[in-house]
This record gives C-alpha cells, sequence and structure tokens, in this order.
C-alpha cells in the first residue's frame, strides 16, 4: 500500500515537534486512504495496525521528503477453494448443547399447568399439545 501527504513540504517540517505532526497526518489520514483504495483486494478485517514497530520507532525514520516504509498488519478474511466434493457428505458430529433437567421439568409442569382440560387434566405433552399452544401465539 503506497500512501503520500503531499500537503505538507519538506521545508516545513524542521523541528521535532512538526515532524511528529507530519508523521501522525501521515499514519492517521493517507495511510488509512491508501488502504481503503484496496479494501476490496486486501480484504482486511478491523484497521491496520503498525506491526513490530512503536509510533517513536517510526518517527526516528521518518525524514521529510523522503519516502518511508511502515509495516502495517491486519487480520485478513480467507480464501476458501472448495470444489462441491470437497463438502457434500460430510458427517458432523457436535455436541448435544447441555441441559438443567430440573427446570426442563418445571417449565413442562407449567405448560401442562397453562393448558389443563376444562375438567383440570393435566394433557399429555404431544402433537396436539404443540398445536394448543402455537394457535395461541401470534407473530403480527
Amino acid at each position: 500500500v503506497a500512501a503520500e501527504a503531499s500537503n505538507i513540504a519538506a521545508d516545513d517540517i524542521d523541528d521535532a515537534a512538526l515532524r511528529a505532526d507530519a508523521l501522525s497526518t501521515l499514519l492517521s489520514e493517507a495511510v488509512p486512504a491508501a488502504v481503503a483504495e484496496q479494501q476490496q483486494e486486501l480484504r482486511l478485517i478491523g484497521q491496520a495496525r503498525l506491526h513490530e514497530e512503536e509510533p517513536a520507532d517510526v518517527l526516528a525514520r521518518f525524514v521529510p521528503g523522503e519516502a518511508l516504509t511502515v509495516n502495517l498488519a491486519s487480520d485478513k478474511w480467507p480464501t476458501v477453494n472448495l470444489e462441491r466434493a470437497d463438502y457434500v457428505g460430510i458427517e458432523l458430529a457436535l455436541p448435544r448443547p447441555a441441559h438443567n433437567q430440573t427446570r426442563l421439568e418445571e417449565v413442562r409442569m407449567e405448560l401442562r399447568r397453562r393448558f389443563a382440560s376444562p375438567s383440570g387434566e393435566l394433557p399429555e405433552l404431544d402433537d396436539a399439545l404443540a398445536e394448543q399452544v402455537a394457535e395461541g401465539l401470534s407473530f403480527g
């Protein structure tokens, strides 16, 4: 990624504070703009950041008017090249999520009480009860 801060003239960067300001501008404006131009090709996740170097180290190497190379790092979306035969027929063994058996029994009993027959008889937990519960739900 190439970036330059063309609005900063070398003659204007004589003292350390101005050099630091110029470098800050370069790193905070020009570099992100250059990365954004190539975002589709780079496919970065998150923002690029200095890699294996601190801003003070970059500042020590920064010479106004000369090219400056900085190493940036970022996570990148992976590229996966699969053929249909590579994934069709794959069997997965997924662990069943743990559940609280006591809580499950409490919920079942609450449903049975909530949908008790007029005579007070508790219904069985079956498809008929599921239909009765579903009829009482509104999705609008």
